[in-house]
């Protein structure tokens, strides 16, 4: 057999009108083979799935993330406001544990000082005993305060509210049961004091002039025994006692002209006695006084 290659031939058989074999136009195949064209598309896909599915997968990581933070910082929100919580509530405690005993100091302060008053030191619905009362408090303002003057403050005078919130419970305890109520609208001791002081000297002025009255009125043809006589101007005398009057001659001359007084300017006199009285320590003007009154309203009518 001879070993040499055959040669290559132009032979180009045909089938129904088609060429079959290599030829120039069909030599290099532009398209891939029809059982591989499927193979090669799920290659060039499958890079893009994963890609795809990388990128879906690190979007749920940052979300879970995302959603985990805002949850630790709801917590965080959480256990930040449960602490202030607490914290108000104990400070709420302390400040009412502190103020418990801070009221309770105060009451036994206010309790000891009111033991020292004597039961006529009490003021007296009738605001007959004013002056005993005036002087109980200036007693127990020396010895709580350390002025006698506490419940009459200068007008730039400062005063401790400590102090003040005691003497407050002093003045309102040591009064009659029905002349509290007249006093809760007063925000200090000295409003309290100077209230009760005015409304009192005026009634006893006037109560003054009714026991003058009452003595000048004893008649004999009143009564049925001496005793009953003495006794009545026993009762005149007390009735002076309690208002810090003593009956002498100057006195007696202002009761005669004040309560003398019927005409027109009685009501003006009346008037400028009771601004005395209450610049003058409830003290009773004499009878220049009244007579200087007198003039004064004949010249204002």
């Amino acid at each position: 057999m001879s070993e040499e290659p055959p040669e290559e031939t132009t032979f180009q058989p045909r089938i129904t009108g088609r060429t079959i074999g290599s030829s120039a136009a069909n030599w290099r195949r532009t398209e891939p083979v029809p059982h591989q064209a499927n193979f090669v598309g799920s290659q060039s896909s499958a890079p893009d799935n994963r890609a795809s599915k990388h990128q879906t997968g690190v979007q749920l990581d940052l979300a879970d993330l995302v959603n985990e933070l805002r949850l630790q910082r709801q917590s965080e929100e959480a256990r930040r406001q449960d602490d202030c919580a607490r914290k108000d509530a104990e400070e709420a405690r302390t400040q009412a544990r502190w103020n418990l005993d801070k009221d309770s100091k105060i009451s036994s302060i206010i309790s000891a000082a009111v033991k020292d008053f004597a039961t006529e030191d009490i003021l007296k619905p009738d605001g007959s005993n004013i002056r005993r009362w005036e002087q109980a408090l200036r007693t127990t303002a020396a010895k709580r305060f350390r002025n006698a003057n506490f419940f009459t403050p200068g007008e730039d005078e400062v005063v401790i509210p400590y102090h003040e919130k005691i003497a407050l419970g002093i003045i309102q305890s040591s009064v009659h049961g029905d002349l509290s109520f007249d006093l809760l609208d007063f925000n200090n001791s000295a409003d309290v004091f100077a209230h009760l002081v005015s409304k009192f000297r005026i009634i006893n002025r006037a109560r003054q002039l009714q026991a003058w009255e009452k003595l000048k009125s004893i008649s004999l043809s009143d009564y049925n025994s001496a005793a009953e006589v003495l006794a009545e101007f026993d009762q005149c005398a007390r009735t002076f006692v309690k208002q810090g009057i003593d009956l002498t001659w100057d006195a007696i001359r202002s009761f005669v002209l004040q309560g003398n007084l019927r005409d027109h300017l009685w009501l003006t006199v009346d008037q400028k006695v009771d601004l005395f009285m209450e610049t003058h320590d409830s003290m009773a003007p004499g009878p220049v006084n009244i007579l200087r009154y007198w003039d004064a309203a004949r010249t204002e009518h």
